[in-house]
């Protein structure tokens, strides 16, 4: 009995000292780049060149490739739109926005 009193009072204090690190903040951007979830990254893209379909394969490349440590947590940074990218991407003041793993640990803006 005193010895299985032990091991809860153990692992108590092991939860205890585990639960600062599980609520820190997860890792965050480089300068200029925006910290949010995969879904805020997608909201993010400029949709209009692309199909149903493509969408759908963006938003599962970005649970899947984008986000590498699997945290549900992206990087984005918009460009301003030109007519150079106008002409290349087919619609007028379109976005660019490119989007990374959230990797740079103690970066937020």
């Amino acid at each position: 009995m005193i010895r299985k009193a032990i091991s809860v009072a153990t692992l108590a204090v092991v939860m205890l000292a585990a639960a600062p690190a599980l609520a820190d903040p997860v890792a965050g951007c480089g300068a200029g780049f925006t910290l949010g979830t995969v879904e805020d990254g997608f909201d993010a893209i400029d949709k209009r060149i692309y199909s149903a379909e493509e969408l759908l394969v963006i938003q599962d490349e970005l649970e899947t490739l984008v986000d590498r440590n699997d945290d549900g947590y992206l990087c984005w940074k918009q460009f301003e739109p030109n007519q150079g990218q106008d002409k290349f991407w087919g619609a007028e003041d379109y976005v660019i926005t490119l989007l990374d793993d959230n990797k740079a640990v103690g970066r937020t803006d």
